[in-house]
């Protein structure tokens, strides 16, 4: 059996495999610690040829309890997630606005929503970039 104790870092690669005929891609997925036993994917990379750097092509953010709160592709296309019930329950998907920004907006609408929401109901509102 293997056991293994990962660090604050850690990265799982890929065997590489053809892509557009002779190049090849390998991707590997970057694991952070977010809590005690609480490991979760922060970024998803590719190389494409064997040689050159690592590009990120999708990076994550989660919250203190390793819920996903920020899911970014290409440094462009952006959702955000909203938790109530006291956390455990996705609430509104927000697309086209970093959670940051959304937090700033909302001025504290969002982390009141968070302990108060009594409702099952789940909002997707997607803003103008």
């Amino acid at each position: 059996s293997v056991f293994f104790v990962p660090s604050l870092h850690y990265t799982l690669r890929s065997v590489p495999h053809m892509y557009l005929g002779d190049k090849t891609m390998e991707t590997q997925n970057v694991f952070t610690k977010i809590a005690d036993g609480i490991y979760r994917p922060t970024s998803v990379q590719v190389k494409f040829g064997g040689s050159g750097n690592w590009e990120t092509r999708m990076e994550n953010r989660y919250n203190s309890f390793g819920k996903l709160i920020e899911s970014v592709k290409d440094g462009k296309e952006c959702v955000s997630y909203v938790y109530g019930y006291n956390g455990n329950n996705c609430i509104a998907t927000v697309v086209n606005v970093r959670y940051d920004k959304l937090l700033e907006l909302t001025s504290g609408f969002i982390t009141s929503l968070y302990k108060k929401m009594l409702c099952m109901t789940v909002i997707t509102i997607f803003l103008a970039r």
